[in-house]
């Protein structure tokens, strides 16, 4: 598990996590702290290594002798065989309260669910000049800080994993337009780079940028939408483009992300006896609405791969609305769920009510409501489940059966 926080001034004696399990105790030094905006606080964070599977821990994070709260987290058991995530995509806390229905539901349904999975675009700091406080300020740092806050009680037990979206390129507020020291600072995925902490190290990714994970009967895939593959959105200028030419992507030497991921899902799908699920998370989807046209760079770069290695689900956002994607009959395809109606500055725009077959999916498209998701998961089949936020009804629901392991496939 890992712990992360921000502080206003740098540490003079070092930081640490006290964890506690039972009557004993442990300081855990912190891994360091990085700023990547001067002025603007200090973002630490501490990895907790040789868990007890099954058991509860409970942390406080210490900075020269300053305590934070206490808060506490279970390790799951090694050999879990059911997984409830929450899924949430393009989520601010919204100028008109966009948000504030899907934040209820989603307190609602944390306490069923082991952990959250965000698909891009995570608080909106970069639209900070749409809050009416703002304006003719600089707010970039005081609107993820506002976030981050908002969340605290869903981050603070349970895992809450991401992948990068658009929105956590730079900063294209009037402000960074004018103050380049600022623009430059934010360029390049950096304030999401520092605030957040995936296993990349482990599962040979790169940053925050691109990484696997396993839960329960799950593999999980965070893949990377926007940079370091051929045409990518974000293949060498952020968000802004050349327009505002703040450059961007190239985390990696040319080709590194692609090999990463086929060779990230071959050995998950060589181990589907064991862990029988894949499941793709990122930011853009590359079928949008019929009468739009596809995201050509970002499906050339995946849906080969996750056809060949047979992933079960690509879970993304992007579009602020919300959308399931369900191959037809005899169409090799991997199904998609479009989740990026939580509610974000920029308001929704709906799907409204198509419902039909194109490009070799059949879809149902729900309209300008606002949305969450869960995704379950036993040893043998994947079920997804949409809620409308205001209401809290489940308003599209599908269920998917664990595919053969290779061995039975060979047979």
């Amino acid at each position: 598990m890992r712990v992360a926080w921000k502080t206003r001034r740098p540490p003079k004696q070092g930081c640490s996590v006290t964890l506690t399990h039972g009557g004993s105790s442990t300081s855990v030094a912190s891994d360091g702290f990085v700023q990547y905006l001067v002025g603007h606080g200090y973002h630490h964070v501490t990895t907790l290594k040789n868990l007890i599977p099954g058991l509860k821990y409970s942390y406080t994070a210490v900075c020269d002798q300053a305590l934070s709260e206490v808060n506490s987290f279970y390790v799951p058991k090694a050999d879990l065989e059911t997984v409830t995530a929450l899924v949430i995509g393009d989520m601010g806390t919204g100028t008109l309260g966009e948000a504030d229905a899907s934040r209820s539901q989603v307190g609602k349904l944390k306490d069923s669910t082991d952990l959250t999975v965000h698909v891009g675009d995570i608080s909106y700091a970069d639209d900070d000049f749409l809050h009416a406080s703002c304006v003719g300020y600089f707010c970039y740092e005081a609107v993820y800080d506002k976030y981050m806050d908002w969340m605290q009680d869903v981050m603070e037990s349970k895992p809450y994993m991401t992948v990068p979206g658009n929105h956590e390129s730079e900063c294209h507020s009037p402000n960074c337009l004018a103050n380049r020291a600022h623009a430059q600072s934010l360029r390049n995925f950096s304030a999401y780079n520092a605030r957040w902490a995936m296993p990349s190290k482990e599962s040979g990714g790169t940053l925050n940028m691109w990484h696997s994970f396993d839960y329960g009967p799950i593999h999980f895939v965070a893949c990377n939408s926007e940079t370091d593959f051929p045409g990518a959105a974000s293949y060498d200028y952020g968000d802004g483009g050349k327009i505002i030419g703040l450059k961007a992507g190239h985390f990696a030497p040319d080709g590194a992300y692609v090999k990463w991921l086929e060779a990230d899902l071959a050995k998950a799908h060589a181990n589907r006896a064991e862990r029988p699920f894949i499941v793709a998370m990122g930011h853009r989807p590359w079928v949008n609405k019929a009468a739009e046209p596809m995201d050509a760079p970002v499906r050339n770069a995946h849906e080969p791969l996750f056809v060949k290695y047979g992933v079960d689900l690509y879970l993304t956002g992007h579009k602020h609305s919300y959308s399931s994607q369900l191959p037809v009959a005899g169409k090799a395809a991997t199904p998609i769920v479009v989740t990026g109606a939580a509610g974000c500055d920029e308001g929704l725009e709906g799907w409204d009510q198509m419902n039909g077959t194109a490009n070799g999916y059949k879809y149902f498209g729900s309209g300008k409501i606002h949305e969450v998701g869960t995704l379950e998961a036993t040893r043998s089949t994947l079920t997804w489940k949409a809620y409308n936020s205001k209401t809290g009804a489940v308003f599209d629901t599908f269920t998917l059966p664990a595919r053969a392991t290779v061995t039975e496939m060979l047979v």
